[in-house]
């Protein structure tokens, strides 16, 4: 009797909850599946992206987005799958353009394949409706990708260029003493950089997302949306103006130093407060504009109406007509204005997807498909995701215990007196977070040996120079003894000239390959890229390598009143192979060339 009592008995809660976590395990199965594919190349695009300080605020647009599909898409009603046909060649198309971009090691064209995926998920789960409902989300999302072939850095520098000018006039104005050169501006007793007035905290990027967000979180209208992006650029612009009048005229009047450290970055914080505040302004001037031209264009029509009443020219209308119905058309209603630009969204009730196992998903031609190539992701990519971990801080590490001042010889030829410094920058610096330098006496001229660190696989040094205010006359891509080296040569407007060579090279020594074309029209950077294709040539698959590689810069820049003769520009060279050798068997290297 108690063993049948006993075996009636309900099963306890925790098997219960045991089950129903098992079932939803294997209801996420599937999904899982398909996001594996997609995970290699979406880490690789995060570490890019956490490497690029002006998009470090990624993540804030997983969250931003997740407000927006709680936001517009968790009152849908039940919902029923879309169309399978559509959906798996969709799918199909996707993972194709998946693998190439897994093979060419092309991060960011593949977290744009992920981007394209989630619409075609999120009809396959719940057709137009949740596609209709998410795609605020999505689009929101698409703040994460930089804009192709280095644009960005385009942008930012034009923006610099124009905030320094802007700011060198105001500055002329407040009687404030400074020189500006490019990306520098030089006052008495202090030389300040301006290469973070765009980037970090202080970004448009940043500005520019956060304004997104708010449009598509108010559903506003298009021509709205379109009104706040472009004066959200011209708000950054004012933004980053203000921000160096007050660091140079903080310095000149006050003493205060504004360009770096907590002051540096509490005064980023401030100015970009005022520039979303600046835009919320702007924002609140529109909506109060429309509504005005609305009432003064009823309040015409009521005239325009009354007169030709006066005329006789009006037409039969009905003489029951409401008195309150011709004063709703003089003045305009509030709340109508606002309905129109949120958007009505109708109210099905709380969300209800279908199980997964109605979709096309699930299919098992598809689940296999993505499962395979998560494998081969995976399996391929491995050194390129293994590499930011592995050698994390390994650069860094290196020279900072192994490249000291007495690394280099107490002179080169006619070289002689170096004066040696350890230099520490901002993370946005255009010449790297670290250096160690060696300032020679050459004549007239001061011959700069530099060892620059972090950065990751190859780094263009002629543009920080043009930023510096630098004009680049020539670029050269020469044979080194440790492969390819270039050589530049730089004019300043007040006539001084300068010669530069430089190599990058990764924590064990070995050559970063460097590319012969640096720049040119969107056809040649097309062609490069369609070069980058032939997977099958070893040449091409080192250099997809490389790029995820962290890597340091020896560089030597020889500065002075006149352009170097041949033999000094050898002198130069000469120095530049010292520096390499003694840099490279002080971090133990190995020598292999990568020619």
């Amino acid at each position: 009797m108690t063993n049948a009592a006993l075996s009636v008995q309900p099963a306890p809660e925790s098997d219960a909850v045991g089950k129903s976590f098992d079932k939803s395990l294997k209801a996420l199965a599937p999904v899982l599946i398909l996001a594996a594919a997609y995970i290699p190349l979406l880490i690789l695009h995060a570490t890019r992206l956490w490497a690029t300080p002006h998009l470090q605020f990624f993540p804030l647009l997983l969250v931003g987005s997740g407000i927006l599909a709680w936001r517009h898409a968790s009152r849908l009603g039940p919902l029923e799958p879309g169309q399978t046909k559509p959906v798996l060649w969709l799918l199909g198309v996707c993972w194709g353009l998946l693998l190439i971009a897994g093979l060419v090691m092309a991060p960011s064209p593949g977290t744009m394949i992920a981007l394209l995926t989630l619409p075609i998920a999120a009809y396959a789960w719940g057709g137009w409706r949740l596609l209709k409902g998410l795609w605020p989300a999505l689009l929101l999302l698409w703040m994460a990708i930089p804009v192709p072939f280095d644009y960005d850095q385009t942008l930012i520098r034009n923006m610099r260029t124009m905030a320094t000018d802007t700011s060198s006039g105001v500055l002329d104005v407040l009687g404030v003493d400074h020189l500006p050169l490019g990306n520098v501006i030089e006052i008495p007793g202090k030389t300040l950089t301006v290469e973070a007035a765009c980037s970090g905290i202080q970004s448009l990027y940043v500005v520019l997302a956060a304004t997104l967000f708010f449009v598509l979180l108010t559903q506003a209208t298009v021509l709205r949306s379109l009104m706040l992006l472009a004066t959200a650029v011209l708000w950054v612009l004012i933004g980053n103006i203000l921000r160096l009048v007050v660091v140079v005229g903080g310095y000149a009047r006050w003493g205060l130093d504004l360009s770096s450290g907590w002051p540096h970055e509490l005064l980023g914080i401030v100015i970009l407060f005022f520039t979303l505040a600046m835009i919320a302004s702007t924002d609140s001037l529109y909506r109060l504009s429309g509504m005005l031209a609305k009432a003064i264009w009823n309040g015409a029509k009521v005239q325009w109406r009354k007169f030709q009443r006066k005329q006789g020219k009006s037409k039969n209308r009905s003489k029951t007509r409401n008195s309150a119905e011709e004063l709703a058309e003089s003045a305009p209603d509030l709340e109508v204005v606002a309905s129109d630009e949120r958007g009505s969204v109708s109210d099905l009730g709380p969300t209800r997807f279908p199980a997964l196992a109605r979709t096309s998903l699930v299919r098992w031609p598809v689940l296999a498909a993505f499962g395979l190539l998560a494998l081969v992701q995976f399996v391929w990519l491995w050194p390129a995701l293994s590499f930011p971990y592995l050698t994390s801080f390994a650069v860094v590490e290196i020279i900072e215990n192994k490249v000291s001042a007495d690394t280099l010889p107490s002179a080169v030829g006619p070289m002689i007196e170096p004066k040696y410094q350890a230099e520490h920058r901002e993370l946005e610096s255009d010449f790297g977070q670290n250096s160690r330098i060696w300032n020679y006496q050459f004549g007239p001229n001061q011959a700069i040996v530099s060892v620059d660190f972090p950065f990751q696989g190859y780094h263009e040094l002629t543009v920080c120079y043009i930023n510096s205010g630098w004009k680049l006359e020539k670029r050269t891509l020469t044979d080194g003894p440790s492969g390819p080296r270039v050589e530049a040569d730089f004019t300043m407007p007040s006539g001084r000239h300068a010669f530069l060579l430089f190599q990058a090279f990764d924590a064990q020594g070995v050559p970063i390959q460097l590319p012969v074309e640096t720049g040119g029209s969107p056809f040649v950077r097309l062609r490069k890229v369609a070069k980058s294709l032939k997977v099958w040539d070893a040449k091409v698959i080192d250099e997809h390598w490389r790029k995820f590689v962290d890597s340091e810069q020896i560089q030597v820049f020889v500065e002075g009143p006149r352009a170097l003769t041949e033999a000094e520009r050898e002198q130069a060279r000469t120095l530049h192979d010292t520096a390499r050798e003694r840099v490279l068997d002080a971090i133990g290297a190995s020598r292999r060339t990568n020619s």
